[in-house]
């Protein structure tokens, strides 16, 4: 991300910036993999009675055949929805320019329409950077479109989601549950609800992580790099200013 930089004084200083946006969109797609799959075959509640040494069926869900909605189909998002597409989920998608859009979603919807991809999903992931438009996006009102069987997945920027709504929205069963790599703030402070929730996931911050990522990084450096000694600016990936 480059939201903690000052871009309009670099632009001003003429400095080129660019990032590695896309690097991560496998990890963090199999990362959203792997929560929903926690909600939908209740792991937390195995993993709690295995350390009970409590032997107890419970029942359980299936992916297949639920709906997921993705907030932000870029490169991450669009891999989430390659992943859910192959476990056979319905996959609709949010996105500013509707124009074009990843093959594996099978609805795309404008950011007016939010509300509607909020409630027909069963899991609503958070893909989309954190602008001035997407700050606080997800409110009171946007979290009780999802329902109380839905479950919040934010892979994206804690600040995209009000932190306070979200803990009383949980706590009053209006939301299903939440996933959470990203938080506001971060790290997530001892004393948050959250972290004692039966209905909440938290991992910090490592959806991205990989033994792939340095290589990933160097080969786009070193492409942007090779344009830029010869004078190809408008041709770098990934180019922010």
């Amino acid at each position: 991300g480059v939201d903690g930089y000052d871009l309009d004084a670099l632009a001003e200083r003429d400095v080129v910036v660019t990032n590695v946006s896309g690097v991560h969109a496998n990890p963090i797609a199999e990362h959203v993999l792997a929560l929903a799959l926690a909600f939908e075959r209740r792991l937390p509640r195995a993993i709690e009675q295995q350390r009970d040494h409590e032997w107890r069926r419970f029942p359980a869900g299936e992916l297949r055949g639920s709906t997921l909605g993705i907030v932000g189909v870029g490169a991450i998002g669009g891999r989430v929805a390659e992943l859910a597409s192959a476990v056979g989920m319905d996959v609709l998608g949010v996105k500013r320019d509707t124009s074009t859009y990843h093959d594996a979603v099978d609805e795309i919807f404008s950011p007016d329409s939010l509300h509607t991809v909020l409630g027909r999903s069963d899991y609503v992931v958070l893909a989309c950077p954190l602008t001035e438009e997407t700050e606080g996006m997800i409110g009171a009102r946007e979290l009780a479109s999802i329902g109380p069987d839905g479950v919040l997945v934010n892979v994206a920027r804690g600040r995209i989601v009000d932190r306070d709504a979200l803990v009383r929205q949980i706590r009053e069963g209006y939301l299903g549950g939440a996933a959470l790599d990203v938080t506001d703030p971060e790290p997530l402070p001892p004393e948050s609800p959250l972290w004692d929730s039966s209905d909440v996931i938290v991992t910090p911050h490592m959806a991205g992580g990989s033994p792939a990522f340095p290589r990933r990084c160097a080969e786009l450096f070193v492409e942007n790099y090779r344009r830029y000694v010869e004078g190809e600016m408008d041709e770098m990936t990934n180019r922010v200013v």
